[in-house]
């Protein structure tokens, strides 16, 4: 599918910063260009990125995999994307298949944060979802 080019996404940002006033560097700025701007942004790129990814929810295998996790009387949400910097793409590119992410944690995880957690039921919930996953009918 196709879908967000990382380097146009990197390009809007750097414009956007820029039609904030700010002047963009991508190295510690010396002396004289701190004293000619006001507003100075370092923004370097690390790394290509990669395209995001996106399932098609017309695929017979996403049906599939929905109709799995609600034999369990699970709720689903299906979206053809998922937010972070995940490499889908680069696994549906390389297997030709489509990838579906799974999020199986509690709404109040804190995800990254000092105290993130998952509650025992949501893993649970989520053994089973993956059980019925890899033994549905292909």
């Amino acid at each position: 599918m196709n879908g967000l080019d990382p380097q146009k996404q990197f390009e809007r940002l750097v414009a956007h910063v820029r039609e904030q006033g700010y002047h963009i560097v991508t190295a510690p700025p010396d002396m004289a260009t701190r004293r000619k701007y006001s507003k100075i942004a370092r923004i370097t790129q690390q790394g290509g990125g990669f395209p995001i990814g996106k399932a098609s929810m017309d695929d017979p295998r996403t049906a599939m995999a929905a109709t799995a996790i609600r034999s369990l009387n699970q709720r689903l949400v299906q979206i053809p994307t998922i937010g972070g910097s995940l490499p889908f793409s680069t696994f549906s590119s390389a297997l030709k298949l489509p990838t579906i992410g799974l999020a199986v944690v509690n709404f109040d995880n804190n995800q990254h944060a000092i105290n993130e957690n998952l509650r025992l039921g949501h893993l649970w919930e989520a053994i089973d979802i993956f059980a019925a996953l890899i033994t549905m009918a292909h």
